[in-house]
């Protein structure tokens, strides 16, 4: 069975907004953030998308979720969609939605994704299903917008700057 996390990206590039969600199956990742492209995925190995410019620099939380999702059903769905076109989705098409879009495919007790598109609410909402069963923050390069990064990292997920690790 392969091993499935959710990526949170703590704010946007920039330092400032909602931050962005992706999945990571094993030693890929599935991110919705290619707008312009024929179906808005990228589609990247770990290593490369953690350690690019704009993720080095802010804090990134993995959330490795339990056997109440099936990871190879996930897989699957997110397979599917990365090699279709963009056009063919309903709803909104933003990163943490066709996430949560995506862990419905194989949740136990569903991950509804209405109402959560924002990567906070799918966080969080992935506790609250009690899907998660281990976390860990990782913000490789500390920058001059660090109190602000900070400060959102704490107020909004709980994670105490010295809990967080410098590398993966």
């Amino acid at each position: 069975m392969p091993q499935l996390r959710i990526l949170t990206c703590v704010t946007n590039a920039g330092g400032v907004g909602p931050g962005h969600t992706a999945l990571w199956v094993d030693n890929t990742v599935y991110s919705f953030e290619r707008m312009f492209s024929a179906n808005g995925w990228l589609v990247q190995n770990f290593s490369t998308y953690v350690n690019n410019d704009q993720n080095k620099n802010r804090p990134v939380i993995a959330q490795t979720l339990n056997s109440r999702v099936n990871a190879q059903t996930v897989l699957n769905s997110l397979r599917a969609e990365a090699d279709e076109w963009f056009e063919q989705y309903s709803g909104s098409n933003v990163c943490s939605m066709r996430a949560s879009a995506n862990l419905d495919t194989g949740a136990s007790a569903g991950f509804d994704p209405r109402g959560y598109d924002t990567p906070y609410g799918v966080y969080w909402h992935a506790w609250n299903k009690e899907y998660v069963g281990s976390e860990r923050c990782v913000w490789q390069t500390r920058s001059s917008d660090y109190d602000s990064k900070r400060t959102k990292l704490y107020s909004d997920y709980q994670f105490d700057i010295d809990s967080v690790g410098w590398n993966w």
